[in-house]
C-alpha cells in the first residue's frame, strides 16, 4: 500500500511540475520575420494605405496615422449638422444616448446639459475644422466643469459623440 501511494505522489507532482512549465518555452524562436520577399513593414503600411484610397469607400482619404484615418473637408460640414440637430433635438440625443448606454449616464447629461455642454457645443460651431475627437474632448471638458470625475465624463463624452454619429 505504501509502495503505491509513494508512486501516485510521485506522479502527482510530476505533473505539476511539467504543467508549470508553458509549452512553448521548448520551441524554436524564429528571429525574423518575413511578410513577402523584399518588402518591409513600411511597404505593407504604404500598401495598404493605397487599397484604402483605391476602394469606394473610402474615398476621400487623405492619409492613415497610427490606425486612426484623417478625412477630408466632408466630415466637418456633417459634425455641424449632428451638433445643430442635438442642439435643437436634445431630448431625442437623451433618449439616443440612453438606448446605447443606460438610464444614468442620460440623466447625467441631461442634468449637466444647459449650464456646460450646450455652451461648449455651441462654441464648436464656430469653428472652421471639426472632427468627432474635438467633440467628444468638447464634451469631456464641459462635464469636467460640471463637477463629474474623469471616468465618468470620458463615458458620457464618448456616448454623446457615438449617439450624434448615429444621428449624422
Amino acid at each position: 500500500m505504501k509502495f503505491c501511494t509513494r508512486w501516485l505522489i510521485r506522479l502527482l507532482v510530476l505533473a505539476l511540475l511539467l504543467s508549470v512549465f508553458p509549452s512553448n518555452t521548448f520551441a524554436e524562436e524564429v528571429s525574423s520575420v518575413s511578410y513577402y520577399p523584399g518588402e518591409n513593414k513600411q511597404d505593407l503600411k504604404d500598401l495598404e494605405l493605397t487599397l484604402l484610397v483605391a476602394m469606394p469607400e473610402f474615398q476621400g482619404v487623405t492619409k492613415k496615422l497610427d490606425g486612426d484615418i484623417q478625412t477630408k473637408a466632408g466630415q466637418t460640414k456633417v459634425i455641424k449638422e449632428a451638433v445643430r440637430y442635438a442642439l435643437k433635438n436634445k431630448h431625442k440625443l437623451f433618449k439616443t444616448v440612453e438606448i446605447f448606454s443606460n438610464k444614468r449616464t442620460a440623466r447625467s447629461l441631461e442634468i449637466r446639459w444647459n449650464k456646460y455642454v450646450e455652451p461648449g457645443l455651441k462654441e464648436l460651431l464656430k469653428w472652421d475644422k471639426l472632427v468627432w475627437r474635438s467633440v467628444k474632448d468638447a464634451i469631456y471638458r464641459a462635464l469636467r466643469a460640471g463637477k463629474l470625475s474623469e471616468t465618468t465624463s470620458e463615458s458620457i463624452s464618448f456616448w454623446v459623440v457615438e449617439a450624434l454619429k448615429w444621428i449624422a
